[in-house]
């Protein structure tokens, strides 16, 4: 019958070295006849042959659904203790079982867990210059336009940005004339590093001015009165020759 492990404890550094002997009993059994991990809400079998020679390697979706503290065993060992060591890039998961046997007998299990890279490109927050992107317009044909006052200062620079987990928002360039437009692109690289997202596009747009406001104003030489011009009979000018 199955039996449940008691929560995971660290091998010591002093363990016994893999023997191939060591994985039968003096009867001729073997420690471990069948090994199972909880995954999920689920017990994958183990393959004993591979985990033992090499190691065994499988794939899942998120190594926190790996529960060591849910396995299952069969066979003559009386005890198992797993420990694990993650990859620095967290894409995997090795764990050594070592399974004990009443008779001194001891074997290791080698069970790699792989992550699966996510293919999710998906954008949720998106904040550049101090504006926050309506995501969904920046992906239409004109993107997402943001009327301003001053062009010289806005840089395209991200501030904030939230993406799938493991998903990378990178710059696909720019464009506009920097007097009157600058657009910025971006799209999303999902954590497998192929699957990438559609282009978001943020358009600064500046504002025409309404001010018709005229400081000062030169006519032949002559320095115009702005006031007096503004008024019903004009600025008038008295000059020697008109055809000057």
């Amino acid at each position: 019958a199955l039996v449940a492990v008691p929560t995971a404890t660290a091998v010591a550094d002093d363990a016994p070295a893999q023997d191939t002997a060591a994985v039968q009993s003096v009867a001729g059994q073997p420690l471990l006849s069948s090994l199972q991990i909880m995954i999920g809400t689920g017990f994958q079998e183990i393959d004993l042959g591979q985990a033992l020679n090499g190691g065994y390697d499988m794939w899942v979706n998120d190594l926190k659904s790996v529960n060591l503290e849910a396995m299952t065993y069969s066979g003559h060992a009386t005890s198992i203790a797993p420990a694990y060591v993650t990859s620095v890039d967290g894409m995997t998961m090795t764990v050594d079982i070592w399974a004990y046997g009443a008779d001194g007998q001891s074997a290791n299990y080698v069970v790699r867990f792989h992550k699966v890279p996510s293919q999710d490109t998906t954008l949720t927050y998106l904040n550049v210059d101090n504006y926050e992107i309506d995501l969904a317009q920046a992906q239409t044909a004109n993107g997402y336009v943001i009327n301003v006052d001053d062009l010289s200062a806005i840089s395209g620079t991200v501030l904030a940005s939230s993406t799938a987990d493991g998903a990378t928002l990178l710059s696909a360039g720019s464009a506009g004339d920097g007097v009157n437009s600058k657009a910025y692109m971006f799209y999303v690289v999902a954590e497998d590093g192929e699957t990438i997202s559609p282009t978001y596009t943020v358009r600064f747009v500046r504002n025409l001015s309404s001010d018709t406001s005229l400081s000062s104003l030169t006519v032949d030489g002559h320095v115009i009165d702005l006031a007096q011009a503004g008024t019903t009979y004009g600025y008038t000018i008295t000059v020697k020759d008109p055809s000057a």
